[in-house]
């Protein structure tokens, strides 16, 4: 055998192994499961960049409200911790002077750590070290000083105030200047007191229940107790059932004379805000989830904003001192947030019915919930989902049609829970199941899956392509309604996902395919193996 037959041959061999090459199928790993991500509780961190990018392009209303930000936090430098070993706080009626104070002094700690904190994640300057370093401060003295609450409204405080300590922490989370071990004696203070006054209030059948519960799943995630996050998820699903009647109202706070109005927002409020918590942390999405008597978040918003706006109609009391809210009032926070979840350009058109707004519009009220809704405008309460023809998800195709270019379906979206498990079905031209595929989110939500097509299984014609929250979950058959699903791309039209042309159906199977290729390589190996031997016995 001559070398240029040698070469010709191991060219031919090269070539093969290429061949092989095109026809193996990628790998896809699995994210290692751990705790949750922080931050990416209230606030995600999708929402974070996003809102990073907006300042930094000086595009408003974003640019006016972090220098809005920035100014009260810097006002905040100076300020001095008022943590207390038992925070005491009687029944209003009791005392009233006696309960608001305990009431300011949670919360203007709440405050201060809370808006230092986001100023922390949203600024890009050295500044950004003060802050962190006044909330961490402010945090290690409720950790170091407080032991217990008590009073009739000291649970109540804690988390309507409280709460604002938890974001923080949250926020802190890719600090390292919070040494590891204040960082976990103020989890241990989380664990020891601020969840037990959220268990308390959680159970609670009022408004104040919705504010435990804020407190109880927003604690959960900061300690990473992803058991006790789902069991507050299936709380709010509960609540959700009962808690709102069948045209919307909140009878529960409807029925309070000439507070109901204000009390119905006082409700609304800590619940959507726990829904925010449930939908970072863990992709489930309780906006726009409908419970099986037909009740949802959204009837219940619906029916409350056209009593803002015409309240006197409102139905449940007809005294001249029935108390009203403005859209400048703690409600145009709660709409404004909402306003950008569900993308409702009515709930907007009524927070600036008076004019322009900034989140130091509201400023000046107590509650800590939606207490940013212009710069860190939520993203909305949807996943992304759809196909495309390239692994950097860059190239979107519904239409898969050439071989080799397009026999691999590649599925992206966005919006997940941070480090989710997830299972992918993808439902083939005849309806089949293939796959599926167990695939799990990144740290900020993003979650990826692909489908090789096989000919002898896969079938062409219209593909569905949709995303279960159960790993050991194996749907029968596709539904739309199916309750485990929480992302369906029905981009394509008519519900499906993208059409599958038999030209994009390799001709062999794959598996066949390889057998045979490798056989070719191993034949080609032994013929020039033995041409050579024959040569150099010549």
């Amino acid at each position: 055998m001559s070398e240029r037959e040698y070469r010709k041959a191991a060219r031919i061999a090269l070539i093969i192994t290429i061949l092989l090459g095109a026809f193996t199928l990628p790998e896809y790993q699995t994210l290692a499961q751990g705790g949750f991500a922080h931050p990416n509780g209230f606030h995600s961190q999708a929402q974070i960049s996003e809102t990073k990018q907006m300042v930094q392009q000086n595009i408003q209303p974003w640019e006016d409200a972090y220098n809005d930000l920035t100014a009260e936090a810097d006002g905040y430098l100076d300020y001095s911790p008022q943590a207390v070993e038992d925070f005491y706080a009687p029944g209003y009626y009791d005392d009233p002077d006696a309960s608001m104070a305990a009431k300011y002094l949670i919360h203007g700690d709440g405050f201060a750590a809370y808006t230092c904190a986001l100023a922390y994640q949203l600024d890009e300057s050295s500044q950004r070290i003060l802050y962190a370093d006044k909330a961490e401060e402010i945090l290690n003295s409720w950790a170091t000083i407080n032991e217990t609450v008590s009073g009739v409204d000291g649970d109540e405080y804690m988390c309507c105030g409280g709460i604002g300590l938890i974001l923080a922490a949250d926020l802190l989370g890719d600090y390292d200047g919070w040494d590891l071990a204040d960082r976990n004696n103020f989890k241990d203070w989380v664990s020891s007191v601020f969840q037990n006054s959220a268990n308390i209030m959680k159970i609670r059948s009022s408004d104040l229940g919705c504010w435990g519960t804020w407190a109880s799943i927003s604690a959960a995630h900061l300690l990473d107790e992803e058991e006790n996050v789902n069991a507050d998820i299936d709380l709010i699903k509960d609540r959700i059932s009962w808690y709102i009647a069948e045209d919307g109202h909140i009878p529960s706070e409807t029925n309070k004379g000439s507070s109901g109005i204000w009390y119905t927002y006082y409700a609304l409020t800590p619940l959507t805000a726990a829904c925010q918590v449930a939908f970072n942390a863990t992709g489930v999405d309780l906006f726009n989830y409908t419970s099986p008597n037909s009740r949802s978040i959204k009837l219940a918003l619906d029916f409350f904003i056209y009593y803002l706006e015409n309240p006197e109609e409102w139905p449940f009391y007809d005294g001249d001192d029935l108390i009203t809210l403005s859209p400048h009032s703690s409600a145009g926070q709660l709409y404004m947030a909402m306003a950008s979840i569900y993308e409702d350009d009515d709930y907007e058109n009524w927070v600036t019915s008076l004019g322009p707004v900034s989140d130091s519009t509201w400023w000046d009220n107590v509650h800590i919930a939606w207490k940013f809704p212009v710069i860190m405008q939520p993203l909305p309460a949807r996943h992304t989902w759809e196909s495309y023809g390239d692994t950097e998800h860059t190239t979107h195709c519904d239409d898969f049609d050439e071989y080799p270019s397009e026999n691999i379906i590649y599925m992206h979206g966005t919006g997940f829970g941070d480090t989710v498990d997830y299972r992918v079905c993808f439902w083939d031209g005849s309806g089949q199941l293939r796959g599926p595929v167990d695939t799990s989110s990144d740290s900020i939500g993003n979650l990826s899956a692909a489908h090789a097509l096989t000919q002898g299984t896969d079938i062409e014609g219209n593909w569905r392509c949709s995303v279960y929250d159960d790993q050991t979950y194996t749907p029968i058959s596709y539904n739309s309604d199916d309750p485990k699903m929480v992302a369906d791309d029905t981009s394509f039209g008519d519900g499906y996902a993208f059409y599958v042309s038999a030209t994009a159906i390799p001709e062999l199977p794959t598996v066949f395919a390889m057998i045979v290729i490798m056989g070719l390589c191993a034949g080609i190996y032994l013929w020039i193996r033995k041409r050579r031997i024959t040569s150099v016995k010549a």
